[in-house]
């Protein structure tokens, strides 16, 4: 089941009423609350193929999200542009700034495996660390759970790359241009701003067979 025939199927299930946009507000909005890292890891790659599909359809829901008050550009904090306001915004623009939080985690994790491996570590042995197998150091790595689960191992979601993944996805929508995108960077905040960006000048390795 494609992205498109998935958003087709919850337009569906009941004609009168559109149940699609409540289930993906509230898909994004509690992705954090995902059992387990491997679900975690599914949720993140199907949002990214659904923004890449090139249907419109989360262009053009919306939901409403709290933000930390950004002061105007060039201006420093102030207790008048200080707190939170509550903003309506793309839907597709809290799925990008989902996939740039979870690049930042990753990306953090990243700096402090390769921190712990250049002071010794704490394993017995030198092998790389597989950034595509663990999402938080706080959490169980999916190597972990295939260990209780093995059939996760024949998932094609197991073997990718989720830092490759994510500023693959960020390059497509990048190279679409056109008023989502412009959009988009309008109501992205000012951190994930700067994670998109970092995220596309990522090397572009080749996904794994």
């Amino acid at each position: 089941l494609g992205p498109n025939r998935m958003l087709s199927a919850l337009e569906n299930v009941d004609s009168k009423n559109n149940i699609m946009p409540l289930v993906m507000t509230k898909w994004v909005m509690t992705h954090g609350d995902f059992y387990s890292c491997y679900a975690q890891k599914c949720s993140l790659i199907a949002l990214g193929m659904i923004l890449t599909s090139g249907d419109p359809r989360p262009y053009k829901m919306h939901v409403q999200v709290e933000r930390v008050r950004e002061p105007p550009p060039g201006r420093r904090p102030t207790r008048q542009n200080a707190g939170t306001q509550k903003l309506k915004i793309m839907l597709a623009t809290e799925m990008v700034a989902l996939l740039c939080r979870e690049y930042h985690q990753l990306f953090v994790e990243k700096v402090e495996a390769e921190a712990r491996k250049a002071n010794g570590g704490d394993s017995d042995d030198d092998e790389e660390v597989d950034l595509s197998e663990m999402l938080f150091l706080s959490k169980p790595r999916i190597e972990d759970e295939v260990e209780e689960i093995p059939e996760i191992k024949d998932s094609p979601f197991y073997p990718i790359d989720l830092m490759d993944f994510i500023s693959n996805v960020l390059r497509l929508i990048k190279a679409k241009g056109g008023p989502a995108l412009a959009q988009i960077g309008r109501e992205l905040n000012q951190q994930s701003r700067e994670i998109f960006e970092v995220a596309l000048k990522q090397n572009n390795r080749q996904p794994k067979p």
